[in-house]
């Protein structure tokens, strides 16, 4: 019971929630949420916003533990991933929803953190619109652990949250950080994220499930 797609296909599993799974770097289990609705099912979740209720703004090994609860709003957390993603190929999917009620979804193929930065990288989408190609080969940053290209700016502490991020310019890479603060006021609300302009995010989940 390595994943949420091994539940799914062979335990015939299909109720989303929170499941122990057993992959190789965690002999005793790991906790996880498994959306067994969304396409197919089999899809570990490892990051879900949608009323702003915890904090993202948060430090470095916060972001490498986890944070949150799954059954609200979480981040599962870096190491995690990098263990998972060190085995096997990985799709990636971004699920977003805007206050009309509108769905975006954005999907990667191999998808993999790697390093001990958790740089991302991802290939290409043959369904979805792909994930932009500028998250890939960036490194995670948090407002106290530096890592992106710009050598002016933290764009981790202009973001308030941990992203892969590159450089804050005119098009920042700071609007593009689905970590960032959630705006709850009522002209500024949610999460934005360039490439959907014009729409604020109220909802976000984002998942990866073997291929």
């Amino acid at each position: 019971m390595t994943d949420c797609r091994f539940l799914h296909d062979d335990f015939d599993i299909t109720t989303s929630g929170v499941y122990t799974i057993y992959p190789s770097k965690y002999p005793g289990g790991v906790e996880v949420y498994c959306d067994m609705d969304t396409q197919y099912g089999g899809w570990i979740v490892f990051q879900k916003r949608f009323d702003g209720s915890v904090n993202f703004t948060r430090y470095w090994s916060e972001y490498q533990d986890g944070f949150g609860e799954m059954t609200g709003e979480f981040w599962l957390g870096n190491e995690i991933l990098l263990h998972l993603t060190a085995e096997n190929r990985w799709s990636l999917r971004v699920d977003l929803k805007d206050d009309q009620g509108e769905y975006h979804t954005l999907q990667a193929m191999d998808f993999g953190i790697s390093g001990n930065k958790y740089t991302l990288t991802h290939g290409g989408s043959f369904q979805f619109d792909p994930v932009p190609p500028y998250l890939n080969m960036r490194n995670f940053s948090t407002y106290d652990m530096d890592n992106d290209e710009d050598t002016n700016v933290n764009c981790a502490a202009e973001l308030n949250g941990g992203w892969w991020l590159g450089t804050c310019n005119g098009n920042s890479d700071a609007s593009n950080g689905l970590n960032g603060e959630y705006q709850q006021g009522p002209d500024d609300q949610g999460i934005m994220w360039v490439g959907w302009e014009g729409h604020r995010i109220v909802k976000c989940e984002m998942k990866l499930r073997r291929f």
